[in-house]
């Protein structure tokens, strides 16, 4: 199994109210702020997710005498984001140097996983999860994210047979901007030294 998931340096800040009146409304405030975080994202975690959110929603009837309205406001923000989801040749993650690890008798070969990553200088989403009627036909959810200098770049291991030409092809590349032509962007300076 891909054992990285995530590397971050401040994780998680939760609040949580409970009313003292009874079935007053609760408010779960969640706020993550991070720097410099990395996330691995892969396929499996989208179904990691779903099942969590299944175990969470009932499939029993709702009960009048037993609800409680709540409101879950999350909010992620982070500074020098980068998302990391593998793109090797049929999902396949290469876990040989977790192995050469465990094992200590081989020599360590690196792993030939490539990545597409996804990296923003700012990112912030706040999701409201208002549930404060009983039964609603309708919840409206507005979900608002905001980032700032995205960039998307393939990051591929010297091992790959792609790997010099891509190469070749970065060392002769230009980015044309109103100030002129440039050969290197400044947002990938911050995640060049990770």
């Amino acid at each position: 199994m891909f054992s990285q998931k995530l590397r971050i340096g401040k994780l998680i800040n939760v609040h949580i109210h409970y009313p003292r009146i009874w079935n007053s409304i609760q408010v779960w405030t969640i706020g993550i702020i991070t720097k410099k975080p990395q996330v691995y994202f892969v396929f499996e975690h989208k179904c990691f997710f779903q099942y969590l959110l299944n175990d969470w929603s009932s499939s029993v009837p709702p009960d009048i005498y037993s609800f409680a309205p709540f409101i879950y406001d999350i909010k992620l923000e982070g500074n020098h984001l980068e998302l990391l989801i593998p793109c090797n040749q049929g999902n396949w993650i290469d876990c040989t140097n977790e192995n050469n690890r465990q094992k200590q008798q081989q020599q360590q070969q690196p792993a030939e996983n490539n990545f597409i990553s996804v990296c923003a200088k700012s990112f912030s989403l706040i999701y409201p999860l208002p549930f404060v009627e009983f039964c609603p036909k309708v919840t409206p959810m507005d979900i608002i994210i905001d980032a700032q200098d995205i960039l998307a770049r393939l990051v591929i291991p010297e091992s790959n047979r792609m790997y010099y030409i891509l190469e070749g092809i970065d060392s002769h590349k230009r980015f044309y901007t109103p100030n002129g032509v440039k050969s290197q962007l400044t947002l990938s300076d911050e995640f060049e030294k990770r």
